[in-house]
């Protein structure tokens, strides 16, 4: 298994008020470990995947610590160092019921993450029984992951609307994607408002090739379908949650995970949703409780709408 995507340091301001604007809010700061590709690739290594990320990291003082943070979580670390270079980082506002206010990025390091870096890398990705890789790869990279690794089996998150796009001329080779509902109808043209344009953008992309197709609704569920069945899946929080950040990372890991062990499209369903749900009890990216086990146990928070 491997992934190809981003990391990153997440700067997180929580709010314990309602967010006022142009002013100082009080609240709590915390820095953790980010980016989608180094949370999925997190995610899978605690849920007990032998996983390779395949990343750009900077050698200052955050570097070194995310570095040190994802070998003692198990990953298999095949990174560029940049020497003089800063972290990419991730700061967002939080308010007081975890939902995102606002965010600012800042990815020029990941201009590193290059097809020199892929070529590096060619055993791993070759090898891989998957290969996950997101969106904020340069168009060019994913281009040439898709075009040069016909026998790899590729799951896509879309990150965003406008990464989404990135991916348009390459679903054929995509077997596996998890865009939300706004990323799903930008790809495919449609209205996703309701369920039938949810059903018309996932059949969209069934039609391009892609197998299976998970669309994220956030506090609606989760519709999945792969043209032989379909349904959607609705959780029930097991207490208040800290932060939504890394729901849908969470959410991609379980749908790895159930793919990496063959279960079928419903069950595949079900993992991510409790995938999801035990991201949302910790304030950080990932939550370092996650495993077998405790997928298992959150489990009894999904249900069918």
């Amino acid at each position: 298994m491997c992934v190809v995507g981003a990391a990153c340091v997440d700067l997180a301001g929580h709010s314990l008020a309602p967010v006022r604007k142009s002013e100082s809010n009080p609240g709590s700061l915390r820095v953790s470990w980010g980016g989608v590709g180094r949370n999925i690739a997190e995610n899978l290594a605690r849920l007990e995947i032998p996983v390779h990320l395949i990343t750009v990291m900077a050698d200052d003082e955050y570097g070194v610590q995310m570095a040190e943070h994802a070998r003692a979580c198990g990953l298999h670390l095949n990174t560029r160092t940049i020497n003089g270079a800063s972290s990419p980082c991730y700061l967002c506002v939080i308010d007081p019921n975890g939902e995102l206010v606002v965010a600012v990025s800042d990815t020029a390091l990941l201009d590193h993450l290059d097809i020199g870096l892929v070529q590096q890398n060619w055993n791993i990705i070759q090898n891989a029984a998957l290969c996950v890789i997101d969106t904020n790869l340069d168009e060019k990279v994913i281009g040439h992951l898709l075009e040069h690794f016909p026998d790899t089996d590729f799951c896509v998150d879309l990150v965003s609307m406008a990464k989404a796009e990135k991916l348009g001329p390459w679903l054929d080779r995509v077997s596996l994607i998890k865009p939300n509902r706004a990323e799903a109808g930008q790809l495919s043209g449609m209205d996703t408002s309701d369920q039938q344009g949810l059903m018309g953008a996932a059949d969209y992309f069934l039609a391009k090739g892609v197998s299976q197709v998970f669309i994220s609704l956030g506090d609606d569920g989760l519709f999945y379908t792969d043209g032989h069945g379909q349904g959607t899946l609705l959780a029930e929080a097991a207490s208040f949650p800290l932060a939504v950040t890394g729901a849908g990372d969470a959410m991609m890991a379980g749908l790895v995970y159930a793919r990496f062990h063959g279960m079928a499209l419903e069950q595949s369903a079900q993992i991510a949703m409790a995938a999801s749900m035990i991201a949302l009890q910790h304030p950080d990216a990932v939550n370092p409780q996650i495993s077998p086990s405790s997928l298992n146990q959150a489990l009894e928070y999904t249900r069918h709408a």
